[in-house]
């Protein structure tokens, strides 16, 4: 969700709409190649300038939000689970960071080494000393 919303304000304000456009239109008019190819390496550019800003506003807000009262992403919040250190507490803004800047890159090792273990936390949990829980849990709960 987090995902989508990003996209949307980077979309939003970068110019990639008309750069779309603008290659769309020569592909369908059937311009010249080297238009074609000129519209293109300007779609490219901006396509990755989106997808830049995008991925670095949802690395920055997952963690703000994981780090906050919250202690969930808006789809964490919407499976109805959050993130707490081993002790239950939230975790800090530090930690929800490292937490986050972990996930690609070790995300899929990381799902394949669940398959292997067949158990949690995930890797980037484990090295960050956290755990996802239920929202209803508190730490007493987990501990009986």
């Amino acid at each position: 969700m987090c995902a989508l919303i990003t996209a949307g304000i980077a979309y939003a304000f970068t110019d990639f709409g008309r750069v779309t456009r603008n290659y769309m239109g020569a592909v369908i008019n059937r311009e010249p190649r080297e238009e074609i190819v000129k519209q293109r390496h300007e779609f490219l550019k901006q396509r990755n300038v989106v997808r830049n800003v995008a991925m670095l506003l949802l690395f920055i807000s997952s963690a703000v939000l994981e780090a906050s009262f919250l202690q969930a992403t808006l789809g964490k919040m919407v499976c109805g689970i959050k993130v707490v250190r081993y002790d239950g507490s939230p975790i800090g803004l530090g930690s929800s960071l490292f937490r986050n800047g972990l996930k690609p890159i070790i995300g899929s090792l990381s799902l394949l080494w669940q398959v292997v273990r067949q158990r949690l936390p995930m890797q980037h949990d484990e090295w960050t000393n956290t755990y996802v829980i239920p929202r209803w849990w508190s730490y007493e709960t987990a501990m009986l």
